[in-house]
């Protein structure tokens, strides 16, 4: 039972990325389950570009080069500094 349920959402949720990617998409991407999973899946459908914004040597920008790399993506990070955030 838990099986079907999750195999429900599963298809739900490739239904939807394939949906919306009838053109190039731009993926705000921090490297967390989420991002990386969309990603994955708009890259079987368009091309995507993913963006990461952080402080230099953040761990959010360590694990979103770490996750474009797992689904050998490039990745495009903007760097801000304390003053930008401000």
């Amino acid at each position: 039972m838990i099986e079907s349920g999750i195999t429900e959402i599963e298809n739900a949720l490739k239904k939807s990325v394939k949906r919306d990617c009838s053109s190039n998409i731009t993926v705000s991407f921090s490297g967390g389950i989420d991002s990386t999973l969309v990603a994955y899946l708009a890259k079987k459908h368009t091309d995507v570009e993913l963006i990461a914004v952080g402080i230099d040597g953040s761990h959010d920008i360590e694990a979103a080069e770490s996750a474009a790399k797992l689904i050998d993506s490039k990745l495009s990070i903007i760097k801000m500094n304390e003053d930008d955030i401000i």
